[in-house]
């Protein structure tokens, strides 16, 4: 747990030689990060199409969007279990990204065929159904693609590439995303409706072709790990069992609260304290921080792995939690209807500790999963991968309902143009305090996080010579 760097030289001399992905696997399967950012502007785009353009009641598009959720709680460590206990000639990951990809391209082409003639209860029942055959088709693929991710490669630092180029990726998409709306709105779709029938018939095509490319290209190192399947209660069991894997947990659920309760409030303090009301003013500083982030994102996108390799992955994850904990201590004096540019100053703050954050949490998770082996004997990224995704999503979901409350709570009244003073001060304090808590305590289990590389060397070399003991017994058998 020191914060010097971490050294690249072994210090097993019995450790063979770390395998590392090719370039070529690593940026095929970054090229997820586009089927994945492609899938989400569903959650987006299906609120307004279906309230503004079809005219369902919001708080029953609320209800249809949080039943899939429940279903996911099966779903997700069921799909991690079954890809993690599958044995195929073509692996057990692929085989699921083939066609999770292809269901997942059919059931979001589908959703958008509602009519706006049809009753209430129709329109409710058609947008359930879809989100719930999406949702389970959207964990068909997802599920094993995380977990092909996390198993590209031994090296430790190497993870940490793979997640920059995935996070690459995601940021080139980003700059496209804000105009799919914009595109459905076009004269030559001939009406909204068949706008969005258009463009989803369209990223339904791109979400096939970025999800075959992996399925395709990318070979699986662990075809037929576990030769004794566990039932999916012992597999969870066993994955919560790993006291490192528990440990990003919490960091990762501590720092999602902090940052969707203050990206939630965030609108509302722009609006109606910095800008005091002018929505055209506080729409255009929005924009211009999510141009300089963007941007800003492509530039130290590449300085990362140069960190991890610097610094070492764990200081490196520290100095980005560090980060996110100053700028939230900032956040009272750079926000400001005084001058609202500065809360650019902000923006430009949040990229570094993003990217150092999030990028270093996910190249940790592959680490998570050797440690899992050493402690269990199976490899179990299928069953980490879900449960850490059906957390994520758990999150998101309940923050909605959370972010709801503390702008109810504040007294916020959407009817006046601008709120009265005290409202914008309860508005404030209820973003900063439990923001600035939150960030803290993630901060605090991040300190407490024991993974570095020397540990992971001791763990390599404990895999390699399980490994080399197992084919020795395997070719004596022959």
């Amino acid at each position: 747990m020191s914060g010097n760097p971490e050294p690249t030289t072994p210090v097993a001399t019995q450790q063979a030689a770390t395998y590392k992905a090719s370039d070529r696997e690593i940026y095929i399967w970054g090229t997820s990060q586009i089927t994945n950012g492609l899938i989400g502007t569903l959650g987006t785009n299906i609120t307004v199409f279906f309230n503004t353009t079809l005219g369902l009641d919001a708080a029953l598009i609320g209800i249809a969007t949080l039943i899939p959720r429940i279903l996911d709680a099966i779903t997700d460590p069921l799909m991690g279990h079954i890809s993690d206990n599958t044995h195929t000639r073509w692996g057990r990951r692929r085989p699921y990204i083939l066609i999770g990809s292809i269901l997942t391209a059919i059931t979001m082409a589908g959703m958008w065929w509602a009519s706006p003639g049809w009753s209430q209860p129709a329109l409710f029942a058609w947008l359930a159904i879809g989100l719930l055959t999406f949702g389970v088709a959207n964990t068909i693929i997802q599920v094993p693609l995380e977990a092909l991710g996390l198993e590209l490669t031994d090296d430790y630092h190497q993870r940490t590439k793979i997640q920059s180029v995935k996070f690459f990726f995601g940021a080139v998409l980003g700059l496209g995303i804000p105009w799919i709306y914009w595109l459905t709105l076009r004269p030559e779709w001939g009406g909204e409706v068949y706008g969005f029938r258009g463009v989803y018939f369209v990223i339904a095509i791109l979400i096939v072709v970025f999800g075959l490319l992996p399925a395709i290209f990318c070979q699986e190192r662990f075809q037929r790990s576990n030769e004794k399947p566990e039932s999916i209660y012992e597999g969870i069991k066993t994955a919560w069992q790993n006291k490192y894997f528990r440990q990003i947990v919490y960091l990762r659920l501590t720092n999602a609260i902090a940052a969707t309760i203050t990206a939630g409030m965030y609108v509302y303090i722009n609006i109606y304290y910095i800008c005091q009301g002018d929505k055209v003013l506080a729409m255009e500083l929005a924009g211009i921080g999510g141009t300089m982030y963007s941007v800003m994102t492509f530039a130290f996108l590449f300085c990362i792995p140069w960190l991890g390799r610097t610094l070492g992955k764990r200081t490196s994850m520290l100095i980005g939690f560090g980060l996110q904990v100053a700028g939230m201590m900032l956040n009272p004096w750079l926000q400001t209807p005084e001058n609202p540019y500065l809360q650019l100053v902000g923006t430009a703050l949040a990229v570094p500790a993003g990217l150092m954050a999030n990028i270093f949490v996910s190249s940790f998770m592959a680490d998570v999963c050797d440690l899992g082996e050493v402690q269990s004997g199976r490899r179990m990224e299928g069953t980490y991968g879900a449960v850490f995704g059906f957390l994520s999503k758990i999150e998101y979901s309940l923050l909605a309902v959370v972010v709801g409350f503390l702008v109810s709570f504040s007294g916020f009244n959407p009817a006046l143009p601008q709120q009265p003073v005290d409202i914008q001060n309860n508005i404030r304090w209820l973003t900063y305090i439990p923001g600035f808590f939150f960030i803290c305590l993630t901060f605090w289990f991040a300190w407490r996080f024991e993974v570095d590389h020397k540990l992971m060397q001791e763990a390599r070399a404990t895999l390699d010579a399980r490994h080399r003991a197992k084919a020795d017994k395997a070719s004596e058998a022959d």
